[in-house]
């Protein structure tokens, strides 16, 4: 059976546009998905829904830039996250070759605003800034700070003053730092630049210095086909390793950051020991309800055991409602079975790799770059 072909991003910019109108004017992302795979009579399973931490299909990726193009000429627009709208002036576009010709141009539809000076879909995407990344390494044959690349990325590529100070939605540093970030960080994936965590230096790597095309980057980074896609558990065991590793002050800071960015409120620290682990109370509110919560957080590797739920269970009484035991290893089966025992006040535990994806949702120290990739059909431009 042969390989179904991928539309090209344009071709996609067409479809997408028909297929908001044939959804009523807006839809999701996944209902633009459906209906695309459904008008390209393509298999559903190689064009799912949207997914997160830049684990795209060449597909869904060439659909995203197709949206994104369609939003810069004032054919579609994004009035909340994952939600597409199609425009008049989309609605207005008499056929495909009307609407390739005006991406080519970038620009505006009549009757669409321009984008405004500081909108973040003027600024560079991850992707294309990776080749400009790794040029800039090659040509200073020497280690470089990222002020040095960025500045030399803003001047090499125009990018206006007003663009390089939109700030990323997490506040932390600026869309344009975000994704310079984002593109040596996909770099540094393939082996083709190397950061000296001592210094914040970045430098080329003799691989990284044979790549000659744009296209051989690509495909390298796995833009061209679905890349394999990182295994879930090695972030969650580096970031164990550190909690681990930490000092037993800084370890006990981090557990209050997290018990307040949770919601606890009032919380006080009981007893601890020199390794970090702490035993606490706290006041944690559910809707209108709130409960006194006694929690005890172990740094270890060891899995608690039953006896040690028992202890807390214990601790709790004339203390707290609801008790919480979270570690940075595992528990035993019988742990969990002693946690909800019945007849017994219920522990709630949190595992290591729980702990993992909480410190994630609440962005304390783990951070999430999606990266968008771009497609290049060849046959598109051997066709003119």
């Amino acid at each position: 059976m042969s390989k179904p072909r991928i539309p090209t991003i344009l071709e996609l910019a067409w479809l997408t546009l028909k297929a908001l109108e044939s959804l009523g004017g807006c839809a999701s992302i996944k209902q633009i998905a459906s209906k695309l795979a459904e008008s390209l009579s393509l298999p559903h399973e190689i064009f799912p829904g949207p997914q997160g931490g830049g684990g795209q299909t060449v597909l869904e990726y060439r659909a995203a830039w197709a949206r994104t193009y369609l939003k810069r000429i004032g054919a579609v627009e994004n009035p909340s996250r994952g939600d597409w709208c199609i425009t008049d002036p989309g609605r207005r576009v008499r056929d495909e070759e009307s609407l390739i010709e005006a991406i080519k141009k970038g620009s505006s539809l009549p009757g669409s605003p321009p984008l405004r000076p500081t909108d973040p879909d003027q600024l560079p995407t991850v992707q294309e800034l990776a080749r400009p990344t790794l040029k800039i390494l090659k040509d200073l044959d020497g280690p470089a700070s990222i002020k040095q690349i960025s500045r030399t990325l803003i001047h090499v590529l125009q990018i206006p003053r007003e663009l390089t100070q939109i700030r990323h939605p997490d506040g932390r540093m600026s869309e344009f730092g975000h994704r310079a970030h984002g593109a040596r960080t996909a770099l540094k994936s393939i082996g083709a630049v190397v950061e000296d965590a001592s210094n914040g230096m970045w430098s080329i790597t003799d691989s990284g210095g044979r790549i000659q095309d744009e296209g051989t980057l690509l495909e390298m980074l796995g833009f061209d086909r679905p890349g394999p896609r990182p295994d879930d558990k090695d972030w969650r065991d580096e970031l164990l390793g550190l909690l681990r590793s930490m000092e037993p002050k800084s370890f006990i800071g981090l557990c209050n950051q997290v018990l307040e960015e949770s919601g606890f409120r009032q919380v006080e620290i009981i007893d601890k020991t020199g390794n970090g682990d702490i035993l606490g109370s706290g006041v944690a509110r559910i809707n209108l309800v709130s409960f006194h919560i006694l929690f005890q957080f172990k740094r270890s590797a060891t899995p608690v055991d039953d006896a040690e739920i028992r202890d807390l269970r214990g601790a709790m009484v004339g203390r707290a409602e609801k008790g919480l035991f979270v570690t940075t290893g595992k528990f035993t089966d019988s742990a969990s079975q002693e946690a909800v025992r019945s007849g017994a006040p219920v522990i709630d535990l949190i595992s290591g790799t729980e702990l993992c994806d909480l410190l994630k949702d609440l962005e304390l120290g783990v951070s999430t770059t999606k990266v968008e990739v771009i497609g290049v059909d060849p046959e598109y431009f051997r066709n003119w």
